[in-house]
């Protein structure tokens, strides 16, 4: 999925499984990855991008502007 400036999911309960994700902006979204450790992509390219999850998977890759951080265990910390 690609958008212009934000990816916005409203719902905490929302889910990301796999794929590629990227934006201008912000991604927002509630569970990304998935048990299994599929990879999920969530790319922001503003320097000042941010990339929010209620909760992250094991091998989540977040780019912003760059700066590549792949999650290691489960994590609820906001990446920035």
């Amino acid at each position: 999925m690609i958008a212009k400036n934000a990816i916005l999911f409203k719902k905490p309960s929302s889910i990301v499984r796999g794929g590629v994700l990227i934006a201008r902006k912000c991604i927002e979204m509630g569970i990304v990855g998935a048990p299994s450790g599929v990879s999920t992509y969530c790319r922001v390219m503003d320097k000042d991008g941010r990339i929010d999850a209620h909760y992250y998977y094991n091998n989540t890759v977040i780019n912003i502007n760059d700066k590549v951080t792949v999650t290691g265990p489960c994590t609820t910390s906001p990446l920035k």
